[in-house]
């Protein structure tokens, strides 16, 4: 039996998808979470891949190949056709180009932070270890295997930077599965990378690329990320002087600007994909429960309600998933056409999910299917 991912799951609307790096866990990268919560348009999907964080080591060999393998698997239980974005930081922005080259159709954008450009150490154009400052004392006052770990990557050492250090990445560091890490470390290789692969994809040519690379990172480099850039038409590269390997730590103000550029870009893709869809119809939104005997109705029904749901043959996709209020879920939803939504909405109607929730409140929105924007849906049990 297939483990399931460790996962934080945040807000509602066009997916983006977070790969963290050798080592860590998601929080890494949700210490980004703000740029994509700022307009309420993104649902963010943070795993932990395995060995990782909250989620347990691989069977078997565990290498990359079967890293990169296991997250298309979680990408199609999670989103199944959805259109999405993707994220990837250090070792995660190689498996997210990966990730991409297998779903190039199905993805919208990607943002690469201090990507390993190639897994083989000996490939890579590496600058030289630097220090640009530190912090009186700042060391000496820290545990010494703390101070090990955030002295082995830190350009810049502060407190200020310490203290994003020990929040995002120190408990991932901590955390890892030392046994998944060595089997990774030992078959840390591809059987092909990808680049070349999304460089002759005609899908790739409009994909908003954006890679950002740290001046002073000694892990991957700068020059590499450079290159990589120039293969997508429609790339942003930046090296930010001031950073290592964190660079988003290293430089926050600055990568969180490119990000919101980036998404921008991202945003006009999704609305030009959907304007062309024929036919599909997408609702979001979320299950508001008043107490908690609505939300023990919603837990008692949910899963065989899920479970017919995408059944369906005309489901695309179909989520519904708690938030951090234990009385709301977040929904969404995709069928191939209006028919085939107002049939699942009949079903729904008569169905056991149906009348034990009918009155729950439903905030939902549908789009598609000849609308020119997204339409408010009422609530009631046809609307899922």
């Amino acid at each position: 039996m297939t483990v399931q991912p460790h996962l934080v799951r945040r807000g509602s609307g066009t997916p983006v998808l977070f790969v963290h790096g050798n080592g860590l866990d998601h929080r890494l990268l949700l210490d980004l979470d703000d740029v994509f919560a700022a307009d309420g348009a993104w649902e963010r999907f943070y795993p932990d891949l395995p060995g990782f964080g909250g989620t347990p080591p691989l069977a078997g060999r565990g290498g990359l190949p079967d890293l990169a393998d296991r997250l298309d698997e979680i990408v199609e239980d999670l989103l199944g056709t959805r259109p999405f974005a993707v994220v990837g930081n250090s070792l995660g922005g190689l498996l997210a180009r990966d990730l991409v080259a297998r779903r190039s159709g199905q993805c919208l954008g990607m943002a690469l932070l201090a990507p390993v450009v190639d897994p083989v150490r000996e490939h890579r154009t590496l600058p030289a270890r630097t220090v640009l400052a530190e912090e009186p004392g700042l060391l000496a006052a820290l545990d010494p295997p703390d101070a090990e770990t955030y002295a082995e990557m830190a350009v810049v050492l502060s407190r200020e930077n310490w203290e994003r250090f020990r929040e995002t990445a120190l408990p991932g560091i901590r955390g890892a599965d030392v046994e998944a890490m060595r089997r990774l470390g030992e078959l840390y290789e591809l059987p092909s990378l990808p680049d070349a692969a999304l460089e002759a994809d005609p899908a790739i040519r409009d994909l908003p690329v954006l890679v950002v690379a740290g001046r002073q990172d000694d892990v991957v480099g700068f020059e590499d990320q450079d290159a990589l850039a120039r293969r997508f038409p429609r790339a942003t590269f930046a090296a930010l002087d001031g950073a290592g390997h964190n660079v988003h730590l290293d430089q926050p103000d600055a990568v969180r600007a490119l990000l919101r550029a980036w998404l921008t870009a991202v945003r006009r893709g999704a609305e030009t994909r959907r304007a062309s869809a024929p036919g599909r119809v997408e609702l979001r939104g979320t299950l508001v429960c008043a107490d908690d005997r609505e939300a023990d109705l919603v837990r008692r029904h949910l899963v065989r309600h899920v479970e017919l749901t995408r059944a369906e043959p005309a489901c695309l996709a179909f989520h519904v998933d708690p938030t951090e209020d234990p009385l709301v879920w977040t929904v969404a939803e995709t069928f191939v056409d209006r028919e085939s939504f107002a049939a699942h909405q009949a079903r729904v109607t008569s169905s056991a999910w149906g009348r034990a929730t009918e009155g729950i409140r439903r905030d939902y929105r549908v789009c598609g299917a000849s609308d020119d924007s997204p339409q408010p849906l009422a609530g009631g049990p046809s609307a899922s």
